[in-house]
């Protein structure tokens, strides 16, 4: 299992409404940590917005990253994924994780450039967002297709500093 010295990250077991708004999805992270059994936790989606990367909205972190099989699959500084983010998190604390194949909104290409495809800053259903494949690590996590604004995704989370 994972440190619990880390922070921890997953991905979303269920699919949310990427233009719902970045509260909405940040909330629906905190929902899927809560249910996993880690409320004293704070955890927010892995988005870019117009202004800002999605690098920034964890800014002043002090530990790694880690999926909840230990695995570490982002440093501090949080430029790339060294390991894929496929782990989701368990349905309850008495489950185990399991691993996702799918797609996950982030809205930029990468975790350092601000949005070139997001919903419009995540609230609108016109046009579509950047969207990465769970299944690979460094920039390629973020880059691979697009899902959407009218359709619901799956989500990035990060423990927040």
């Amino acid at each position: 299992m994972f440190d619990s010295n880390l922070s921890l990250g997953f991905v979303t077991r269920s699919m949310y409404p990427i233009a719902a708004g970045i509260s909405a999805l940040d909330g629906d992270c905190q929902a899927e940590g809560d249910a996993a059994g880690y409320s004293s936790r704070r955890f927010l989606a892995l988005v870019a917005t117009s202004t800002a990367n999605a690098r920034s909205r964890f800014a002043g972190a002090t530990k790694p990253w880690t999926r909840f099989d230990g695995v570490v699959f982002a440093q501090m500084s949080l430029d790339k994924f060294d390991a894929p983010l496929s782990l989701m998190p368990p349905m309850t604390p008495s489950t185990l994780p399991s691993h996702l194949v799918s797609l996950a909104a982030v809205g930029a290409h990468d975790l350092t450039t601000t949005a070139n495809s997001n919903c419009m800053d995540w609230g609108s259903q016109a046009l579509s967002a950047s969207a990465g494949d769970t299944t690979l690590s460094d920039d390629l996590g973020f880059q691979r297709l697009s899902i959407d604004c009218d359709l619901s995704g799956h989500l990035y989370c990060l423990e927040a500093p």
